[in-house]
Formats: structure tokens, sequence, C-alpha cells
């Protein structure tokens, strides 16, 4: 039996580091092996992710605001507000302000469980990537959002 703990934290660039993409790729590597190690030492999540399997049918209200709880506590996201052509990391919130259309490009080093949130505001938005088991998809209704789950193999939008 092991003790449960929190997932470790992910390491947060300060922004002027982030902006290096070299330096940005190199800290995503070694976030998700420190991630990776402490999954295979044995890490567990916290109390709440394993008591969210054990609400009954009856207790459905429960285990929604649970699951809500649960997915505010384990991530965290960035903001990114965009008017070029981006490529995600990790967990983020996009928002796409461009004057005309750009492609916002899924992380190819994601893990099972990083989420990404698009935004389109004003121009079209091409998401390149796996979604759904098809290669790219396109925004191309103003303020339409999508919401982005990776299974470890490809995207899912839900």
């Amino acid at each position: 039996m092991s003790i449960s703990v929190n997932p470790p934290p992910h390491i947060v660039l300060p922004e002027s580091l982030s902006k290096d993409a070299s330096v940005r790729t190199y800290f995503r590597h070694l976030d998700r092996m420190l991630l990776q190690l402490w999954r295979r030492t044995g890490g567990e999540t916290d109390a709440i992710d394993n008591t969210i399997s054990d609400v009954t049918a009856g207790g459905a209200r429960s285990a929604r605001n649970a699951a809500k709880i649960h997915a505010l506590e384990k991530f965290s996201f960035d903001v990114e507000v965009i008017t070029t052509s981006y490529t995600t990391y990790k967990n983020q919130i996009i928002i796409c302000d461009n004057a005309s259309s750009i492609d916002v490009t899924l992380d190819t080093l994601a893990i099972e469980g990083d989420q990404v949130h698009i935004k389109r505001n004003n121009a079209e938005v091409v998401v390149k990537g796996t979604i759904d088991g098809l290669t790219d998809k396109t925004i191309n209704v103003q303020y339409y959002s999508m919401h982005l789950v990776f299974n470890g193999t490809d995207w899912n939008e839900i």
C-alpha cells in the first residue's frame, strides 16, 4: 500500500525564459521526466482523486462537484493571448486575438491528461494535431472555444 501524496508541482518558467523555444523545450522535457519518475516510484494522486471512483450513482451531484474540485486542484493553466501562430505546451488557455488566419499546433510531447482550451475571438484558427482521430480542425465560428484533453495517443475534444 502506497502513501497518498499530491502530484509533484510543474516547473514554472519565468516569462523571460519561456520565450526562448529551446529553453522552454528543455524544461518541458525535464518536467515530464520528473512526473514519469514520480509515477514509477509509486506516486498516487490525492484523497479526492482516490474517492471520486467510489461515489455511487445515487451521489451523482456529489460526483460532479468532486470532479470539478478535483479538476481545479489538479491543473494550473497558463493563459496566453496570441496574435500569431503558436505551439501549445502543458495545460494552457489560449485566447486567439488574431486579425488573420493562424495555426495553433498542439504539443507533440504532451502526456496523458494535458489539457488545452482554445478560444477564437477574431479571425479563423486552424488547430494542428490529431483530434478525435482526425488531422487538424478549424475553428471558423467567432467566439467559439475548444476544450482538448490528451489521452496518451491523441487529443479529444470535450
